[in-house]
């Protein structure tokens, strides 16, 4: 561990004879400031005694002032989950840090794509567990996103141990009388089912269920179509508990018209 020094601001009008640490450990000192290294971690109530030099004593007394906490890699919290929010955002969402010492320093964000891991995001306060990517172009892109926690001591969690989330990248491609649908599987937690959206945007309020399929399956083919009209369409990754989800980029195209068949008599 790293020692830690108490500082004496003690002011009086004459001078003073003594000064008597209590360390909350056991230990004591007999010096104007004190330097010590505390063999655990924990809180220690610390009381300094100063006595001048006509026997005038005076003390302070601070329960729990020295909190000592230990030197170990902190856990990231788990990410919720991941969604596209437009064509250029992606929200972010994960637990507050927890841990009983309370020896948070900051929140990381990386994101990570085809160009590599990049640090997006720092965050110094406890309870700031959502975050909005923007300027990026979630058209034609799957995004991955990581929590670092870095305490007090300057120790870093494991980037590595803990699973990325990665957002739902989809893609139509229009055929004669239907339009094709594909999509990356959303990675981060295990996938119920998904399920497909026509819409007109990204405000769901206005979306059209129009199929759902197993987590196994990340194609559709919808074949509800009357006229060559473009539809755009979304999909929705649910979680197997059921409390979760998340969901992708927009895409549109149209199906192409079968051209009717020439009948010789």
């Amino acid at each position: 561990g790293t020692p830690v020094t108490l500082e004496n601001n003690t002011f009086s009008n004459d001078s003073i004879a003594s000064y008597t640490w209590y360390l909350g450990d056991g230990n004591t000192a007999e010096t104007e400031d004190v330097t010590h290294l505390y063999a655990t971690s924990g809180q220690y109530d610390i009381s300094l005694v100063v006595t001048d030099i006509y026997g005038c004593v005076d003390s302070l007394n601070r329960p729990g002032y020295m909190n000592i906490i230990p030197d170990s890699v902190p856990e990231a919290p788990p990410i919720h989950f991941v969604s596209v929010l437009s064509d250029t955002e992606v929200e972010v969402h994960f637990s507050p840090y927890e841990n009983k010492m309370k020896d948070f320093d900051r929140y990381r964000v990386y994101r990570t794509d085809e160009n590599g891991t990049t640090l997006i995001y720092e965050s110094t306060i406890l309870i700031d567990t959502f975050f909005i990517d923007k300027g990026i172009n979630t058209l034609g892109n799957s995004y991955c996103y990581a929590i670092e926690v870095v305490n007090y001591c300057g120790s870093v969690s494991d980037i590595q141990a803990y699973a990325q989330h990665c957002t739902i990248e989809l893609a139509t491609v229009g055929d004669t009388s239907q339009n094709h649908l594909y999509w990356n599987p959303y990675q981060g937690w295990e996938v119920e089912s998904y399920q497909i959206y026509r819409v007109e945007s990204y405000d769901m309020a206005t979306a059209k269920l129009i199929g759902q399929v197993p987590a196994t399956v990340t194609d559709f083919t919808d074949t509800d179509m009357y006229c060559r009209l473009e539809q755009t369409y979304r999909v929705e990754a649910l979680s197997e508990d059921g409390n979760t989800y998340s969901r992708s980029d927009t895409s549109l195209n149209r199906p192409f018209k079968a051209l009717p068949e020439e009948i010789f008599h």
